[in-house]
């Protein structure tokens, strides 16, 4: 067998993007500017019309691949394409559990709602940390839990913090104090402090047609928070993409440590370009703690950025 059928049987055998997405870099790039132009542009039609693109692609090099000999150029083309095909599944398919298709038509059932209700807040859409234990055991049970998302993304939440999520962060930041930017409606710093955090929300109230800003939550934007709190640790939770803010983070001289919980992909949160010129800290994909970032069909991600030492 070639290496070039053996990478065939892989592409085959992944079941998660992330399997993907990490040794075939090039291929993911590809991929992900053709989604990100896809979102920017807002029309639905250009999503499906895409998905469909997808299936086709899929069918159509699953034949060629079978008629082409291993070792030519030809089949090497075909198999990058086929990698593409299957990332952008990946992603179509994490995109569509969430899309929140007919929500409006449909009524939540009681015994989901009880179960979400219990799983995930204290009251109303305040939210709770959660036990992985109680939700690896009842987050299967929620037949409609595809609505989720687009019932709380209105309110400003984007996603629910483990308790072993709050846990890890907390032996992160340990005893230095810290500084939440674009901090919403405080949850993160709540969790953080009940568990001895000294942690300070902050955040710019830009966004009060949408989110409940506590009393808790100081009205600072990102620039002003990190020069009047000269914190050793900055934290910030579902950054927009594309921001003017991280900039600063990463100019800020006093800071040792940025942690951003945000979307493994790179068109759905944080600033990337920034993430990627700046030459001060090295930044890890930290898999564990981002596992613990619910729901899971999410995509989501934690990046510790650390600075370098001089």
């Amino acid at each position: 067998m070639t290496p070039s059928e053996k990478k065939l049987i892989r592409l085959r055998q992944a079941r998660t993007l992330e399997d993907l997405r990490t040794s075939l870099p090039r291929d993911w790039r590809i991929v992900e500017r053709k989604i990100s132009g896809i979102l920017e542009r807002g029309n639905p039609q250009d999503l499906a019309e895409f998905t469909k693109q997808t299936i086709e692609h899929h069918q159509d090099l699953t034949v060629l691949l079978s008629k082409t000999l291993p070792n030519s150029s030809n089949y090497k083309a075909y198999l990058s394409r086929f990698a593409q095909v299957r990332m952008a599944a990946f992603v179509i398919k994490d995109l569509s559990r969430f899309a929140g298709k007919n929500v409006k038509s449909q009524k939540l059932g009681c015994i989901d709602k009880f179960l979400m209700g219990n799983l995930l807040f204290l009251d109303g859409f305040r939210r709770k940390p959660v036990s992985m234990f109680w939700f690896q055991l009842i987050w299967p049970m929620i037949r409609q839990r595809h609505m989720l998302m687009p019932l709380v993304e209105p309110k400003g939440i984007y996603c629910f913090y483990s308790k072993e999520l709050i846990t890890h962060l907390a032996g992160l930041i340990g005893s230095r104090p810290c500084l939440e930017i674009a901090a919403g409606d405080g949850t993160l710093t709540r969790f953080l402090q009940d568990v001895g955090v000294s942690i300070i929300a902050t955040d710019s109230h830009s966004w009060q047609s949408s989110v409940t800003y506590s009393d808790s939550v100081i009205k600072l934007d990102a620039r002003a928070a990190l020069r009047m709190h000269k914190t050793k640790v900055v934290l910030c939770s579902w950054p927009p993409a594309n921001n003017a803010f991280e900039r600063f983070v990463f100019e800020t001289d006093h800071v040792e440590l940025y942690l951003v919980i945000g979307s493994r992909y790179e068109f759905a949160s944080g600033n990337w370009r920034d993430y990627r010129r700046q030459n001060n800290f090295t930044v890890t994909h930290d898999l564990e703690l981002s596992r613990l970032v619910l729901p899971p069909e999410l995509g989501c991600a934690v990046y510790r950025f650390e600075r370098k030492a001089a």
